[in-house]
């Protein structure tokens, strides 16, 4: 769809940068909106609305540039709270032109540290708002289940760069450790050749003491 369109910027976990230790929060926190498409504008929705019924291709939501916004709540009087961890929204990256989407999808959810204390920062906002735990339950509805042991997008999103970011440091330790195994290299046939200079020295010295006895 995306090669046949203008305007499309790609699903919601691509579009956004989550640390490994808040995956699982997030993710629950998003839920099927992890799947929402980011698209310029309602006239490239539209254009990819209609190609996909053209295709038969299924449904799909849309989340266009120009009219999505969000708000981040004001979450000062749990803050001090124990267990608080942060908005969600503020929790992950994301470009600067998609903080709209961001916010929207994650400004209005608390992520606290586990399920005992969203409780309580649940109670204290009058479960205004959604709160979700580091290991993935929302206290509202009170959902969980194994989403901590079944990582999803987000969670291998963060895993896969943590390994790309292991992956470049062990390749540039692997290139510091070959430079310095061809200069210990250049430094050996260097001393090999200055011994053999002062064995050919050395024998001269020999053939003219030699010489003048």
């Amino acid at each position: 769809t995306r090669g046949n369109l203008r305007g499309i910027h790609g699903p919601v976990t691509r579009l956004l940068k989550v640390p490994r230790e808040y995956a699982v929060a997030l993710e629950t926190a998003l839920g099927a909106a992890m799947q929402n498409v980011v698209v310029d504008s309602e006239d490239a929705a539209k254009a990819a609305i209609r190609l996909l019924k053209q295709r038969d291709s299924g449904r799909a939501t849309f989340l266009p540039l120009t009219t999505v916004r969000g708000t981040i709540i004001d979450a000062r009087d749990v803050q001090n709270m124990p267990g608080f961890v942060g908005v969600a929204s503020t929790l992950c990256h994301c470009d600067e032109q998609y903080a709209g989407i961001r916010d929207s999808l994650l400004g209005r959810t608390i992520v606290a540290e586990d399920l005992d204390r969203a409780a309580e920062i649940a109670r204290r906002i009058r479960f205004r708002y959604r709160v979700v735990s580091l290991d993935g339950q929302i206290v509202n509805s009170f959902t969980g289940g194994s989403a901590a042991r079944n990582s999803g997008l987000l969670s291998r999103s963060a895993e896969i760069a943590r390994i790309r970011a292991d992956a470049q440091m062990l390749a540039q330790a692997a290139n510091e450790t070959l430079e310095r195994h061809k200069a210990t290299q250049q430094e050996v046939l260097q001393a090999m050749a200055e011994l053999e200079n002062a064995k050919a020295v050395l024998a001269q010295h020999r053939e003219d003491e030699i010489r003048f006895k």
